[in-house]
């Protein structure tokens, strides 16, 4: 499978002329994080909100990198990387109980460890409140953070043309959600597993070296058009209620795996058209 790249935009203003607005879009950098009281800084209003310079989280003392507290909220990482290099469990960018948040066009690295810490948590808000909490990842790069991307309880989450590699724990989990769409991404070596779903699809993605799993599946997933390869199980049963698995279908997938499909009995499980590491078509 074709080898995502994250394309990086170039933003560069001369010191000290950035302003703290431009054309309706708040401008964030280290000097103004710096100046606002440090880390975390928080969005309480809705709006767009863009990266003016990358972000050195000093995440020793536990202090994320964004936290956002409104809904109606887009960050466009315009290029520039949040990270942090300390031994931590913070989490790179944090929204609360909010909806309609979109994450964009950069990279967050170096967030907690295989227990704890996030690159991006979408944490959403309580279920039959009558709000559908929507979250959204597009064109990011998430590395080397405990998980990589982790959407709440009842968070509607899509992840589109991104790269999350390198993680401690998991690259996606979505596992407790109540939908995800995950598709057109790079999603390799985290340890624990590729992507955790409860319900949704995962198509066109390349999922390699993840090896408890490349897509485990709690309720039911329509999982085509991937790349699966070097993991223990393919596809198989979330580690949250194992004696679950709905209605699934699995369409053109390509595997190389110990075990490419790992199911529950009783499971309904639609199979056409896939390649399996021993040449058989299923």
């Amino acid at each position: 499978m074709k080898r995502l790249l994250l394309c990086a935009s170039v933003f560069s203003v001369a010191a000290g002329l950035t302003p703290a607005f431009a054309a309706g879009v708040t401008l964030i950098s280290q000097a103004t994080v710096q100046t606002s009281g440090g880390f975390p800084y928080v969005i309480a209003q809705s709006g767009s909100y863009q990266l003016s310079s990358n972000l050195v989280v000093p995440c020793g003392s536990g202090a994320n990198g964004i936290n956002i507290t409104a809904s109606n909220v887009t960050v466009d990482l315009n290029g520039f990387t949040i990270s942090c290099s300390a031994t931590n469990t913070a989490t790179g960018i944090q929204a609360g109980a909010v909806t309609g948040i979109t994450i964009m066009n950069g990279a967050v690295t170096g967030f907690g460890s295989s227990a704890q810490g996030y690159g991006i948590d979408f944490i959403g808000g309580p279920a039959y409140s009558g709000t559908s909490w929507t979250a959204k990842a597009y064109q990011v790069q998430v590395t080397q953070n405990g998980t990589g991307i982790y959407a709440g309880e009842n968070t509607l989450l899509t992840v589109a043309e991104s790269v999350v590699n390198n993680n401690a724990a998991y690259g996606i989990f979505a596992g407790s959600g109540r939908s995800a769409r995950i598709q057109n991404s790079q999603i390799d070596y985290n340890l624990q597993a590729g992507i955790v779903i409860s319900q949704g699809s995962v198509s066109a993605c390349d999922l390699t070296g993840n090896p408890n799993g490349g897509v485990l599946v709690a309720i039911g997933a329509n999982i085509t058009n991937n790349s699966i390869s070097g993991s223990n199980v393919g596809i198989g049963p979330a580690p949250l209620d194992p004696e679950i698995i709905g209605i699934v279908g699995y369409g053109s997938n390509t595997f190389f795996n110990a075990v490419d499909v790992a199911q529950n009995a009783g499971a309904f499980v639609s199979m056409k058209n896939n390649v399996s590491s021993s040449g058989v078509i299923f």
